[in-house]
Parts: C-alpha cells; structure tokens; sequence
C-alpha cells in the first residue's frame, strides 16, 4: 500500500467517525429532547388535573352550602323568590362540576372520574332533599354526611395522580361565622342618639 493509498483510507476512516459521532449527536439530542417534552407534558398534565380537581371541590363546597341555606329557607317558610336564588346558585355550581367530569374524562385516571361521578350524584340528592323533598331530618343528615364522605373520597382519589400520597386528611374544619351585618334599628333612643343606654 503506498501512502496515496493510506492517506485515502484514512481519510475514509476519519468521515465515517464523524459520521458516526454526528449520528450519535442527533440520536442524544433527539432523546434529550423527548425527555424534555415528557416531563413538559407531565408537568402540564399535572397542573391541568389539579385545577379541574380545585374546580370541582369548589363546586361541591357551594353546592353544599347553598342546599343548607335553601333547607333554612324551607324551615323559615321564606319566599320563593330567596329559595330560587339559592337553588340558582346551587345549579351553576353543579354545572361547573358537570364541566370538570368532563375535562377528567380526558386528564385523569378511571378511578377518580368514577369518584367525580359519585361526587355528582350525592350532590343531586343533597339538594332533592334540601328544595324538593320532605323535611326528614335523618334523611337530611344522611345526605350531607354522604355528601362528606364522597367529597374525602374524591380528594383521596385525586392525591395519587397528583404525585401525593392517597391518604387525605378528613375536612374537620367546622367553625362558621355570619358574613352579613343585620340591618341597623330605625333611630329611637337613647343609644341611635349616640349615648350609651343606662343600666337600671
């Protein structure tokens, strides 16, 4: 072999291990980049999951307390208008819920859609009881202890595709206040004058 013949050879090996590298480059790139859009999907779909969760809790939370007013309201014997009122806002609450069954159709596991469905349908019981129904205090009590009861198995079911264990801390938090000032008192004695009245 003479050195034209070498250096040609040579030449042949030196392009095909920057042809080789090159391959190796685009293929690292290439899975880098997967990788990349995975965990970017991951993420999303994660953050996705845990609005339409938040969403959905939201609703269940204002279908619940607009079926307690509506049931106040019945007991008052108030009118029709001030029961619809909260029965509007318990139907707009149940339609955002309707609209997160949907998204979790798409974004999340059977089990949690099943547990959004139970989510829904104690809801509907819930507020049968507390517009339609007759006043049965055990069947009341029943349906907002299912109520309860669906809504921990909800967050449960949704911790685990969150990334978060499945155990959740039952909602104990039972402490209200009243966030509407009475109407004030037509101005007569002492006090509307601005004095404090006196002890007798």
């Amino acid at each position: 072999m003479n050195e034209s013949q070498a250096a040609v050879i040579a030449a042949a090996i030196a392009a095909a291990l920057s042809a080789a590298s090159l391959i190796v480059t685009i293929l690292i790139e290439r899975s880098r980049a997967a990788s990349v859009r995975t965990g970017e999907t991951t993420a999303w779909l994660r953050d996705s999951l845990y609005q339409v969760v938040h969403d959905a809790l939201d609703s269940s939370f204002e279908i619940s307390s607009a079926s307690r007013e509506g049931r106040r309201l019945r007991a008052a014997a108030a009118s029709q208008e001030l029961l619809q009122l909260e029965l509007d806002r318990a139907h707009q609450a149940h339609e955002t819920l309707i609209e997160c069954l949907t998204k979790m159709r798409l974004l999340a596991p059977a089990a949690l859609v099943q547990a959004g469905e139970l989510l829904h349908d104690v809801h509907h019981e819930l507020v049968n009881h507390a517009f339609f129904l007759d006043e049965d205090v055990d069947a009341w009590r029943s349906a907002r202890e299912s109520g309860r009861s669906s809504r921990e198995m909800f967050i449960s079911g949704a911790r685990i595709p969150l990334g978060l264990d499945g155990s959740a801390v039952p909602i104990g938090a039972k402490a209200q206040s009243g966030w509407t000032l009475a109407a004030p008192q037509s101005p007569s004695g002492s006090a509307a004058r601005g004095r404090h009245p006196t002890k007798s």
